[in-house]
């Protein structure tokens, strides 16, 4: 008989003392109310209250500051340059073109590299066109790369998933190609 497979009652009997009477001195114990008082002024002390969300002097969500207003000296075509290279990446789909280059392997890192992406005309409402037009071609150079480097990372996890699937498979023939035989 191994020791893991004992109960509780098979030690109790094996030691000789009966199941009764160590229910009898576990119910004799006194319970422990000191430790229940300290433990809960330990837990509260240990785990102060969470910070009230968002802070009390916070303006309501869309009152915030101004947005940062350009640094001296950069014109309207800077600006929508820096813009518009910022907003492609948080704008566009990674997971799509992921999955573009996942599906469609090459055709997918292309269709990435070569499509247009547009940005969002309500951004754009009354810029000046120099904005307007850095705004836009910026937007699209970032939003190519965007998409072009999300279909390679989906091609190439593509890749390795065949490649993985096809070693299984050979080692796999091989063991019952060698099973066979051996029969």
């Amino acid at each position: 008989m191994h020791l893991k497979s004992l109960s509780i009652a098979q030690v109790v009997r094996f030691l000789g003392v009966s199941t009764l009477a160590v229910a009898m001195i576990c119910m004799t114990l006194p319970a422990p109310e000191a430790l229940a008082a300290p433990s809960e002024t330990l837990l509260a002390q240990a785990y102060p209250p969470p910070p009230a969300y968002p802070p009390a002097d916070a303006p309501p969500p869309g009152y915030g500051p101004p947005p940062s207003m350009p640094p001296p000296g950069m014109n309207d075509g800077a600006q929508g340059a820096m813009d518009g290279r910022a907003d492609a990446p948080t704008q566009i789909s990674g997971t799509l073109w992921f999955f573009a280059g996942f599906f469609l392997t090459w055709i997918g890192i292309i269709l990435g590299y070569v499509l247009n992406p547009s940005p969002d005309g309500a951004r754009l409402v009354g810029k000046s066109p120099a904005y307007v037009s850095a705004y836009t071609q910026a937007y699209q150079d970032a939003g190519r790369a965007f998409q072009g480097i999300h279909a390679v990372y989906g091609c190439i996890t593509s890749g390795v998933i065949w490649i993985v699937f096809i070693i299984l498979y050979y080692v796999l023939v091989v063991a019952a190609v060698t099973t066979a035989a051996a029969a």
